[in-house]
């Protein structure tokens, strides 16, 4: 008898968050597409996750659980899930985040069914750890509106993705091709699956869905900035797998100006929680392998600068910064038509 597999395998690695993993369960079966199976990768957890995963499993609901007896490096608890799933597209999903809308493994399954890509990826939308009304959505990563397919073997590939929160794992929809999982990158936190993502782009294409959206919980703490820069620093892995998808020296120069400028000005962020001394590391560890470096002077002074800065001076920019942005986000939610979808989530979560 041949054997039926699901379209979608969601993944979701998790550490501790019990109450915040609960709702994400709970955003995947209040769906209206039941073509899946939930694999929980659980880094050892001691918080009652096992309990948590038990208690829907006797409920009948698709959840294969594996833990870890003890803890390990973060994103081989991740890549665990992608080693287990047996749907057609595997759906990561972190644990203290969740799906807004109910509607979206259905839109995604007909995209999918529609181009047949390597790659997919939905919005998101980020609220602080306490979500009770609309007020405390605090920032988003948010799409362009609307569907936007990228052929197979786009001439410059990195370019038009460069844009598309490929760091966030959440809401990043993989084609399951076993063939390549040796692309997945065991050494780099943050851009551990970029080589998957480039090259199953690449050889099938990809689709942005900017009208979905994960809706996630954003905390403001420099603990993960250490993986940025050890054991591997993820500009590097960024910038040597966009090697390999621009073909000439123009195009990566322009990507490799691009992402460096970028790195350098995220120090003003940075420079709210972490010390001067391990900035410095960071935008040494940018300036070594950077060819246009002299191009670049002016942002490697003012990143210099603001490494320095008083944190007094910069926290008023940074409520101003904060200020817009949430009235950005709530105008598009207002624009997008969310606000009932958002109200009625909350709802439902308390």
């Amino acid at each position: 008898m041949k054997k039926i597999f699901p379209f979608f395998s969601i993944i979701i690695p998790t550490f501790n968050r019990v109450r915040f993993l609960d709702l994400a369960i709970r955003s995947i079966i209040r769906q209206n597409f039941t073509s899946y199976e939930i694999i929980i990768s659980d880094n050892a957890s001691t918080d009652g996750t096992k309990d948590l995963v038990l208690r829907y499993q006797k409920q009948g609901y698709p959840i294969s659980y594996h833990r870890f007896k003890h803890k390990v490096a973060p994103q081989r608890n991740v890549l665990k899930g992608f080693y287990l799933a047996k749907g057609k597209y595997i759906f990561m999903l972190g644990d203290d985040d969740a799906i807004l809308k109910i509607d979206t493994l259905k839109k995604i399954y007909q995209q999918a069914n529609r181009y047949h890509p390597g790659f997919m990826k939905i919005s998101v939308i980020f609220y602080y750890e306490n979500l009770e009304t609309i007020n405390d959505i605090y920032k988003g990563l948010l799409l362009p509106s609307g569907n936007k397919h990228i052929p197979l073997k786009y001439p410059a590939l990195p370019l038009e993705m460069s844009d598309k929160f490929l760091e966030f794992i959440s809401g990043s929809i993989y084609k399951n091709d076993r063939k390549l999982l040796s692309y997945l990158n065991h050494d780099d936190v943050l851009y551990f699956s970029l080589p998957l993502i480039y090259e199953l782009s690449f050889r099938y294409g990809a689709v942005f869905l900017g009208n979905q959206y994960i809706i996630g919980r954003y905390f403001e703490t420099g603990h993960f900035f250490y993986n940025f820069i050890e054991p591997k620093f993820s500009l590097d892995t960024l910038l040597n797998n966009a090697k390999n998808y621009l073909k000439d020296s123009e195009s990566y120069q322009i990507f490799d100006q691009k992402q460096r400028r970028s790195a350098l000005l995220h120090v003003v962020n940075w420079r709210l929680i972490l010390s001067p001394k391990l900035l410095a590391v960071y935008i040494n560890k940018i300036y070594i392998k950077d060819k246009w470096r002299y191009s670049n002077a002016v942002y490697y002074i003012q990143a210099l600068i603001l490494r320095l800065v008083p944190k007094f001076i910069l926290l008023p920019l940074k409520r101003i910064y904060i200020f817009w942005n949430k009235k950005s986000i709530k105008n598009a939610i207002i624009t997008k038509d969310l606000s009932y979808v958002l109200k009625s989530f909350i709802n439902n979560i308390q």
